[in-house]
């Protein structure tokens, strides 16, 4: 009987901290002037896309053979193109690991053609993240021409999918801030704050609120000094953001849109 009274109060006792965390980090939408969003993994579900080419890329270069596990090994070596195409090569044992692997000939071919094939596929368009579209329009409506894009993606590949959703016409060419911007800017992009701090000077805003699916992403926004929400679409981005781990953790995590929606009180 007391084990049963203990779980009945554990329980009891979570559900408790659970509801007064969630009520004392609410964000309000009416504190913030402007708002702004990653694109891949955020708006535009790019993961499939990534990994259609990525294995297209390998079966071009003679590296089909390589199993599934091995792949999966690929995003522990970094989040950049070139780390993730090495570090699977390197797991499946095809090359050595003696600097960096942007520079190693093996990756800077294979990830050409990652790329090649990447922009086929984007061409078309991205499928959204789910609730991603009529929120960005929910956004829009009560943020008129306070609302940007902070993206590593190119803009050729960001175009189409804000065109095959109608969405182009919420962000003008100023507020898109894409790997092109960076570049032509001289900044470092995401994690450094250049990417967001960047956004809030064309915006002309201090009170930036962020939606972003990845740690560095969040790293950068939080950085320049914006709220940054996070949205974790699966267990395991739920577990990365709730660790005590991150130096510049997120303000809330959120499920999806629909949760979003009800922090904000839209």
């Amino acid at each position: 009987m007391f084990f049963v009274w203990l779980l009945y109060y554990a329980r009891t006792a979570l559900l408790e901290v659970s509801w007064y965390d969630k009520d004392m980090k609410k964000i309000r939408l009416e504190d913030y002037d402007s708002v702004a969003f990653d694109v891949e993994g955020t708006l535009a579900d790019t993961i499939p896309t990534h990994h259609k080419a990525r294995k297209r890329a390998f079966e071009k270069h003679g590296y089909g053979h390589i199993t599934p596990g091995q792949h999966a090994l690929g995003p522990t070596y970094g989040s950049s193109t070139a780390d993730i195409i090495g570090g699977v090569l390197h797991a499946a044992g095809e090359i050595d690991k003696d600097g960096p692997f942007k520079e190693h000939v093996v990756v800077q071919d294979v990830m050409t053609s990652k790329m090649r094939f990447f922009g086929e596929y984007a061409a078309r368009g991205f499928d959204a993240m789910p609730g991603a579209v009529e929120f960005v329009r929910e956004i829009a409506a009560l943020r008129t021409d306070r609302i940007a894009l902070v993206t590593s993606s190119r803009l050729r590949f960001v175009t189409p999918f804000l065109d095959r959703y109608d969405l182009a016409r919420y962000f003008p060419d100023d507020v898109i801030i894409s790997e092109d911007t960076i570049e032509a800017e001289g900044l470092e992009g995401k994690p450094s704050a250049a990417p967001y701090k960047l956004a809030m000077q064309r915006l002309h805003t201090e009170k930036l609120l962020v939606f972003e699916d990845t740690v560095p992403g969040v790293t950068s926004a939080k950085k320049a000094g914006a709220t940054v929400i996070a949205l974790s679409f699966d267990n395991e981005s739920a577990k990365l953001f709730a660790g005590n781990q991150l130096e510049f953790p997120p303000d809330m995590v959120v499920r999806d849109y629909e949760e979003a929606k009800e922090v904000l009180g839209i």
